[in-house]
């Protein structure tokens, strides 16, 4: 278990959102400003269905429970979209088979963390390979794109110091996302509680925003 945790940490906020941004700021920084836009709205596109996903079960029930789906895995999706595009753009000089062999390791990658999501009793196999098709369409339009223009300009310092913030993101506290989806859903939906997917009914209680010292909650009392 102790295993596949640590493969799924690899497609948390913390990780897959530095490696987002940094293909962003590659591309801003190597002359292609446009792609690097169009880069932004494919992964906001894909994160957004996630979200979409997660809050209209948690704020109105809404899912497949049949298949146990109530919401995309977000870590199955980050992963997809940002694995074989990071990829494609370090192989990106390469003849068209080490490009390809790239592009389909980072395709790998992203699956072997979807499938760390089910191994970890974090999504059910409908959640988890939804986020990753998610994931894969917006890396796959974008490999399309970009692969019709010449190579992006990679700067070693840049480079480096991307790398070296990687480094250290992981190590710092995750990011809890679900609880702000969570906070949205019912803000959304005028509910104060959100669903939960062991019952598919709302919970008992009120939700309460588990919050860090000095966080704002917005407007809700914390735990």
């Amino acid at each position: 278990m102790l295993y596949w945790q640590q493969i799924t940490s690899l497609g948390g906020l913390s990780f897959t959102g530095t490696i987002a941004v940094v293909i962003f700021v590659v591309m801003a920084t190597g002359g292609r400003a446009r792609l690097a836009i169009e880069w932004g709205l494919l992964f906001g596109a894909a994160m957004l269905a996630v979200v979409v996903t997660k809050i209209a079960f948690m704020g109105w029930g809404l899912g497949f429970r049949e298949a146990g789906f109530a919401g995309m895995s977000g870590h199955a999706a980050r992963a997809a979209a940002t694995f074989p595009v990071a990829f494609f753009l370090l192989f990106q000089n390469e003849r068209a088979r080490a490009l390809n062999f790239g592009v389909m390791l980072g395709v790998l990658a992203a699956a072997v963390v979807a499938y760390s999501r089910i191994q970890v009793h974090a999504h059910p196999p409908s959640e988890a390979w939804t986020g990753f098709s998610a994931g894969l369409a917006a890396a796959t339009a974008f490999i399309a794109r970009a692969a019709q223009q010449p190579p992006v300009r990679l700067r070693p310092v840049l480079i480096g110091i991307c790398l070296l913030i990687l480094m250290v993101r992981p190590a710092q506290e995750p990011v809890d996302s679900e609880k702000w989806i969570a906070v949205a859903a019912m803000k959304l939906s005028g509910h104060d509680r959100v669903y939960q997917r062991w019952s598919w009914k709302p919970a008992r209680r009120p939700f309460q925003v588990r919050c860090r010292p000095g966080e704002i909650a917005h407007g809700y009392r914390c735990a």
